[in-house]
């Protein structure tokens, strides 16, 4: 019962919350100690699924180090695979804000369209139009996707009256069909595998499109996306808006071991001349993101 408690706390998004409450009170440290120890001498089936993925992929492990484009990234990378596989929280890289739009990698123009894949509340649209602008740049089109009912309504409510924005309730994967979908009205909502064999609260039908069928995102500059889990499936259906406009990419790495490997592969194939980076941005092993840029 503890291991799976443990392993729920391990891979829960919220996780980063718990610890930055722990934080304020200078608790978080002894917190990390505490579970480490306890990892160390209990490891769970999570956490030995991740040695056993990232050990059996020594060869991609290396080619990654090597396509990383600075010494930060690096390092960032393969110390969250180790927290990944060993719940060692004292090897964390740190973190750093804003997430998304890292300043000494993000370099804006005048006429930014920006696809926002998995937009929840509309925040992360509302701060890339000020950081443009505050910038020097400025933006032609924002087109944010966001799957669920709930997450929809407070998206569609907090962007009203912001000029030149398209808003699809619909989420984004390598072509167009109907999924099954946890629909928490949070950040977490996720599509659900068919074969996961969980029993899924809230569960709903959504509608998904491939990006490249999208006639608002034929002319991106910078797509984001965070999309819990469906990462890999979105890239392969933007991939020849990604080929043909080398568009700046904030991708998210951390929803499974296999994206913390296959997104940065897949990205790199893509367009081998983007300069890849991976920055982190939690106090949990949550967060991660590639970034890409031409």
């Amino acid at each position: 019962m503890i291991s799976k408690i443990l392993d729920y706390i391990r891979a829960n998004k919220f996780a980063n919350w718990i610890l930055s409450l722990l934080s304020r009170v200078g608790l978080d440290k002894a917190c990390f100690v505490v579970l480490y120890k306890y990892y160390e001498k209990h490891p769970t089936e999570t956490m030995r699924q991740s040695v056993q993925y990232f050990d059996s992929h020594k060869k991609d492990l290396k080619m990654i180090r090597n396509l990383l484009a600075d010494e930060k990234s690096k390092q960032i990378w393969m110390r969250l695979i180790k927290i990944r596989k060993t719940m060692n929280y004292r090897v964390h890289p740190g973190y750093e804000m804003p997430q998304y739009f890292v300043k000494d990698i993000i370099k804006f123009g005048r006429h930014e369209v920006f696809v926002d894949g998995g937009g929840y509340d509309g925040m992360t649209s509302l701060e890339f139009i000020q950081r443009a602008k505050s910038s020097g740049g400025g933006y032609h089109r924002v087109v944010v996707f966001e799957p669920d009912e709930s997450n929809f309504k407070i998206l569609k409510k907090n962007m009203s009256g912001v000029a030149d924005v398209h808003l699809f309730k619909k989420g984004l994967w390598n072509k167009k069909t109907s999924l099954s979908f946890c629909s928490d009205g949070t950040m977490g909502s996720r599509v659900i595998e068919a074969d996961s064999g969980h029993t899924v609260k809230n569960q709903s039908i959504i509608h998904v499109v491939a990006m490249d069928d999208i006639p608002e995102c034929q002319d991106a500059t910078f797509i984001k996306m965070d999309l819990e889990g469906s990462e890999m499936m979105a890239l392969e259906g933007a991939k020849n808006i990604i080929q043909r406009n080398k568009p700046k990419l904030a991708i998210c790495l951390y929803h499974s071991d296999q994206d913390m490997i296959e997104i940065i592969k897949y990205v790199h194939q893509l367009v081998p001349e983007y300069k890849l980076y991976v920055r982190h941005h939690s106090k949990s092993y949550t967060e991660t993101v590639l970034y890409a840029v031409y």
